[in-house]
């Protein structure tokens, strides 16, 4: 599993924007299946579907896909490095917990800004 979250974390590197968001997602949801604990890469994967989906239904501007970025990252990236080298449960809930807690300001970001900048 070393190697999957070192491989997410480069996709993930690579940017957020459609196609990328659906291959990080995809490859979230195919390892979940694969570990006993499958909550946090199900959970990142339906996380990236959400993006991406959204995306698709409206544009998303440079500036609203750098905020994605630099709001919904830092939780993921942190979960793939301890998850790599092995969470306790309390640990784990603690880093499911921040990743949720960034996408939803994410949204609270989308509902608060002006009529044009979404």
């Amino acid at each position: 599993m070393t190697n999957l979250y070192a491989e997410l974390k480069r996709r993930l590197s690579q940017g957020f924007y459609p196609d990328n968001l659906r291959t990080v997602a995809t490859l979230c949801e195919e390892a979940s299946w694969q570990t006993d604990n499958l909550v946090g890469l199900f959970l990142i994967a339906h996380i990236f579907w959400w993006l991406d989906d959204y995306w698709h239904e409206r544009p998303v501007t440079s500036r609203m896909a750098d905020r994605m970025k630099e709001i919904i990252e830092p939780p993921i990236i942190r979960y793939f490095d301890d998850a790599a080298s092995g969470l306790t449960p309390q640990d784990e809930l603690s880093r499911l917990n921040e990743i949720a807690r960034s996408f939803l300001q994410w949204q609270h970001e989308l509902d608060d800004a002006p009529a044009g900048e979404d």
